[in-house]
């Protein structure tokens, strides 16, 4: 689990005090982009698990590819650019000119971040390029949790902060 900012306790209070939202076109492409990422990567590292089997390198090398895919879902959300996501709703929030206050930022770049990056650690020490190898049993647990981490963050983040569209 990513360590909690010092401040978590005010960054949430000043999500409650200033009404900050998050559009909930943001959430869809959040959740369809990286809920989805990390319910697969959750699904690969607890079936090895309650098989008693090590990671298979195919197996690591696509958790990578998923972490790759949040890493870039998250740039683009928040840091918008021309080349990035061609998701239709990514190209409307684009153009809609919808972005992120600093304070959520702050904590997507911490929480997911660092959860990914673990994730990553933990993957990525077996695939040596020089000397490439499953991923020990003992290491799946730790990949569980940290899936287990980023949904409890997004989940208290998208109840502190969801803008439901009005209809």
């Amino acid at each position: 689990m990513a360590k909690s900012l010092p401040n978590e306790a005010e960054l949430y209070q000043k999500i409650k005090d200033e009404k900050i939202e998050i559009d909930s076109k943001i959430w869809a492409l959040f959740y369809e982009h990286i809920g989805n990422a990390v319910t697969v990567i959750n699904l690969i590292s607890t079936y090895f698990l309650q098989s008693n089997n090590p990671l298979p390198i195919k197996m690591a090398k696509k958790i990578l590819n998923y972490t790759r895919d949040i890493n870039h879902t998250l740039d683009c959300i928040l840091y918008p650019n021309e080349n990035y996501l061609e998701d239709d709703l990514f190209k409307q929030l684009r153009k809609e000119n919808v972005s992120l206050h600093p304070v959520i930022k702050e904590m997507l770049t911490h929480y997911v971040g660092n959860d990914v990056y673990g994730i990553n650690l933990i993957i990525g020490d077996s695939l040596d390029p020089a000397a490439p190898q499953d991923v020990p049993l003992e290491h799946l647990p730790r990949v569980i949790e940290k899936t287990r981490s980023l949904r409890q963050f997004l989940d208290r983040l998208r109840e502190a902060t969801l803008k439901i569209a009005a209809f």
